[in-house]
């Protein structure tokens, strides 16, 4: 089950937000040449001013600890999900932008996306190849790979042998 996060904001007192809110309504009930344009530039204003007035009115204990959810979230899908979501699934889950969802990614772990993916398949395959009786192909498909050539590339890249070669070390 997935539950939606929302921010209130609490603007009563802000005189600021309330006079372009009424300069939209205004804009919009009573259009004239560049109404959307005035719109749009009204409503570019009152994000920033909301943006401003939270910041206002948030600890900074509180906003640290928003983010340090927003990272354990991002981890826990990215964990969970790493053999068959895309960045872009990750984006659309969380509702941003693709390039954003990249950008804060690898700033809540230090690397890309993409490195991430590689990394835990192929910690997972050694784990595998050590802890199961499977076969690499199994090892393969189980962790997401379709190029098995690709991931024996990779594999001993990461670990200076191949897959089997890993498997028979690792047995004497």
């Amino acid at each position: 089950k997935s539950t939606r996060q929302y921010l209130r904001f609490k603007t009563e007192d802000n005189l600021k937000i309330q006079d372009l809110m009424d300069r939209m309504l205004a804009e919009y009930y009573e259009p004239q040449i560049g109404s959307d344009t005035a719109v749009r530039s009204c409503l570019s204003l009152l994000f920033t001013e909301l943006f401003r007035d939270y910041k206002k009115s948030t600890s900074e204990r509180m906003i640290s600890a928003i983010e340090s959810s927003i990272s354990s979230e991002i981890l826990s899908y990215a964990n969970d999900r790493y053999r068959t979501s895309s960045l872009q699934d990750m984006a659309n889950y969380f509702n941003f932008n693709v390039d954003y969802m990249g950008k804060l990614f690898k700033q809540k772990t230090g690397v890309i996306f993409t490195q991430f993916v590689k990394d835990k398949k192929l910690e997972e395959s050694a784990y595998l190849l050590l802890h199961s009786k499977d076969t690499v192909i199994d090892i393969v498909n189980t962790i997401g790979y379709s190029n098995i050539s690709y991931f024996y590339k990779q594999f001993k890249s990461r670990y200076g042998v191949t897959p089997d070669e890993y498997r028979v070390q690792a047995t004497q």
